[in-house]
């Protein structure tokens, strides 16, 4: 006791500092927890502030079905400078291939009169420039028809001449009935005579078929534009060519311009399926399109005053653009109001071809445009008979077919090129375009 009472102040601190420490700890232990929560209130802070600043990368689909490249994350330079190259990579992918697209449905096409369409500007000038068109697609002394061209620039002519072949068999007789007379003298011509005779002229009209035959790759005369009174109801060609005959009406020769691009295009189809592998034309008894009947182009529901009709409700849009109605056709694809993307002309050809090798012909059409076959009946050819007639189309088998063919038309192109009022009859609006 008496060390207590003299170190009493050592004592008190002793008791002091000891008590201090379970203190201190439950004084740590509170202050710990409220730094911890504080912190971690902290970070969850920063969290959902990161959380809000993130953005989305995308890179949209290029096409439709197509699947998009799309990352949500916080800004990040190098995921940004990858995006955008991608984004416009892509962007000029798709630039690229409707140019492309573009560039291959308008080929070479352009009106035959330059500065007719959409518009000549003033009343003379029309008037001047219809003059130089009705030329172009009639003719006149000196120059052919656009369809007598048509036919020969796609190397099809018509058959051997019948008229001067007559008369070349007729000499030819003549001078074998002499010649067999002098031979004979008293004897006369017999019976074998007469088989020679005959033997020889059927010889040299056959040679007179094939050499034809050489010359072109088809045959195929004008008359294969122009319909028969039963079929005018569909195919309006011939009256179109009467009333731009007459007067200056922009109108029907803009429709006249678009059936002779219709045309074209089944030509060349015609003239690439008869190709040999070196790129020389075949002669007809080697061509799949052996002969051309009949070649016309549907009319649009362009007349009176009524628009293109709407589209069924029951339609659907298959590739993004345009919507399609399969009960209307193979493909479904229509003229419509809501179709403001292309326009779809159907030709009816009529064609004597290679009953083996048609499905050249048919990949020919695609090759030369937006064309696919939506309908073809086919029926026997008497070869005979028709070498009678004067068409020769060599050994192997044909058919008659007649296809309906469907030819998909650009708008990008063609409706900067229409006249005012047949815009307003198809309902055409015209707008920027980025694919030319």
């Amino acid at each position: 006791m008496q060390w207590l009472k003299q170190n009493l102040v050592i004592v008190i601190l002793s008791v002091v500092i000891v008590a201090s420490i379970p203190v201190a700890w439950f004084i740590a232990s509170g202050m710990n927890k409220k730094v911890r929560e504080s912190q971690q209130s902290a970070v969850v802070g920063v969290q959902r502030d990161l959380t809000a600043a993130s953005v989305t990368y995308l890179v949209p689909a290029a096409l439709p079905g197509d699947r998009p490249i799309e990352l949500r994350s916080a800004p990040n330079r190098i995921l940004t400078e990858w995006f955008q190259a991608e984004r416009e990579r892509v962007a000029g992918d798709a630039i690229a291939v409707v140019q492309r697209a573009v560039a291959f449905n308008r080929s070479d096409h352009r009106p035959l009169v330059e500065g007719l369409f959409p518009s000549a500007g003033s009343a003379q000038r029309t008037q001047r420039l219809m003059t130089d068109f009705r030329r172009a697609v009639l003719g006149d002394a000196r120059t052919p028809s656009i369809y007598a061209r048509l036919i020969a620039q796609h190397r099809g002519g018509d058959r051997a001449d019948l008229v001067r072949l007559y008369d070349a068999l007729r000499d030819l007789q003549e001078r074998e009935t002499e010649r067999l007379r002098l031979e004979r003298g008293a004897a006369g011509l017999d019976a074998d005579d007469g088989d020679e005779i005959r033997a020889r002229l059927s010889e040299r009209r056959m040679s007179e078929y094939r050499r034809r035959g050489r010359e072109v790759s088809f045959y195929a005369t004008p008359d294969i534009f122009f319909m028969d009174q039963g079929q005018a109801s569909r195919f309006s060609q011939q009256w179109r060519l009467a009333s731009v005959a007459n007067q200056a009406d922009t109108f029907d020769a803009f429709l006249i311009q678009w059936d002779m691009w219709v045309f074209r295009d089944i030509l060349r189809a015609v003239a690439r399926a008869n190709t040999d592998p070196d790129g020389q034309p075949t002669p007809i008894e080697r061509s799949v399109v052996k002969r051309i009947e009949r070649l016309a182009v549907e009319d649009l529901p362009v007349y009176g005053e009524t628009v293109l009709a709407d589209m069924p409700s029951e339609a659907v849009s298959e590739d993004g653009l345009a919507p399609t109605d399969r009960r209307h056709s193979l493909t479904g694809r229509l003229s419509t109001a809501e179709n403001q993307v292309y326009d779809v002309r159907t030709a009816e050809l009529v064609a004597i071809v290679s009953s083996e090798r048609l499905p050249q012909f048919f990949r020919a059409l695609r090759e030369t445009n937006y064309m696919t076959v939506l309908e073809i009946t086919t029926e026997p050819v008497d070869a005979w008979e028709e070498l009678t007639h004067g068409f020769y189309y060599g050994e192997e088998h044909v058919v008659r077919a007649t296809m309906r063919i469907e030819t998909v038309w650009l708008r990008s192109w063609t409706a900067p090129l229409m006249p005012e009022g047949l815009r307003a009859a198809m309902g055409v609006q015209l707008v920027e375009s980025g694919g030319e």
